[in-house]
C-alpha cells in the first residue's frame, strides 16, 4: 500500500511538473494543452472559439500562469483513469507566477505534514531533480523565490510554516542542486 501511494504521487508530481513544460491555462501551437491530457471531446471542436477567448484572457492577466495554490497530497486525487487537482478556492491568475510553485507546494507541504522529515523532503527533491525538466540553476532560483512567493500571498500562518522548513528547503535545495 505504502509503495502504490508513493508511486501514485511521483506520477502525481510528474503531471504536475507537466505545467512547467505545457502552459496551465491556453494554447500551445495551436493545440489545447488539455485535449493534450485528456484526449478526444466534442469541446475541442469549438478550439477556435477557445483561442479567441483564451487571447481576450491574456490580455486581461498579462503573463502569468494559474497557480492552484494549495497543491497537496489531499487535493490531488488519483484513480485508473488519472489524476485530479481539486479544491480551488486559493487559485490564482492575478500575479505572474511560476507553475513550478504548485510542485513545490505538493512536495513541501506533503512532506512536512505526511512526516516533517528532512528525509522524505530530500527524496521528493531527489525525485524532482531526477526527472531533469528543469536545469539546476532554475531549479534553486524557485525554491529561493518558493517562500516569498508563500508568505507574500498567504500571510502570517504561512510565515510559521515557512520558519519550521527554512533549514530544510536550504539543505535540500543544496543538496539536489550539486
Amino acid at each position: 500500500m505504502i509503495q502504490q501511494e508513493a508511486e501514485a504521487y511521483q506520477r502525481a508530481g510528474e503531471v504536475l511538473l507537466s505545467q512547467r513544460i505545457l502552459p496551465t491555462t491556453g494554447v500551445r501551437d495551436g493545440v489545447l494543452f488539455v485535449s493534450k491530457v485528456f484526449g478526444e471531446h466534442p469541446a475541442w471542436d469549438h478550439i477556435e472559439t477557445y483561442k479567441d477567448l483564451y487571447s481576450e484572457l491574456r490580455m486581461l492577466v498579462g503573463d502569468g500562469a494559474v497557480a492552484h495554490g494549495d497543491v497537496t497530497p489531499w487535493n490531488v486525487i488519483y484513480d485508473a483513469t488519472g489524476i485530479r487537482v481539486i479544491d480551488w478556492e486559493k487559485a490564482r491568475f492575478d500575479v505572474p507566477i511560476d507553475p513550478i510553485f504548485n510542485v513545490l507546494d505538493f512536495i513541501f507541504r506533503g512532506a512536512a505534514v505526511a512526516s516533517a522529515s528532512r528525509q522524505a523532503i530530500r527524496g521528493a527533491m531527489s525525485r524532482l531533480d531526477s526527472l531533469s525538466l528543469l536545469p539546476s540553476r532554475e531549479l534553486r532560483q524557485a525554491v529561493n523565490d518558493y517562500g516569498d512567493y508563500r508568505l507574500s500571498t498567504f500571510g502570517s500562518s504561512q510565515r510559521d510554516y515557512l520558519a519550521t522548513l527554512s533549514n530544510n528547503v536550504e539543505e535540500v535545495a543544496r543538496r539536489a542542486l550539486k
